[in-house]
């Protein structure tokens, strides 16, 4: 399926005010929301939360652009991970996905 398949089925729906007040996360030591994508949710966010910027490649490492501790509900202290899909530093904005952490053995 295309991608543009994939958001004609795509349902819109308003949120609710508690919902909306929900999106918005701590990430470092600002903000940012997360957003339905089309198979997961996303975390938008200004770039320069991230802690560094991921490298200017086309190809890089998951390590590389993983960040450790970064999200968490708003007003609690980051202890989620975050894969960076994209960063923006003209524009000051970053996408990222919830990472999967390792088990602690």
């Amino acid at each position: 399926m295309g991608r543009d398949a994939a958001l004609a089925g795509a349902k819109v729906r308003a949120m609710d005010h508690d919902e909306a007040q929900r999106a918005v996360i701590t990430v470092g030591e600002g903000r940012g929301f997360v957003v339905e994508g089309v198979r997961q949710r996303l975390v938008i966010t200004a770039a320069h939360r991230l802690p560094h910027f991921p490298p200017s490649a086309a190809y890089s490492h998951l390590e590389e652009r993983t960040y450790q501790d970064l999200l968490a509900p708003l007003g609690e202290s980051p202890k989620v991970w975050a894969e960076c899909l994209f960063a923006d530093p003209i524009g000051d904005i970053a996408g990222a996905r919830f990472a999967r952490q390792p088990s602690a053995t």
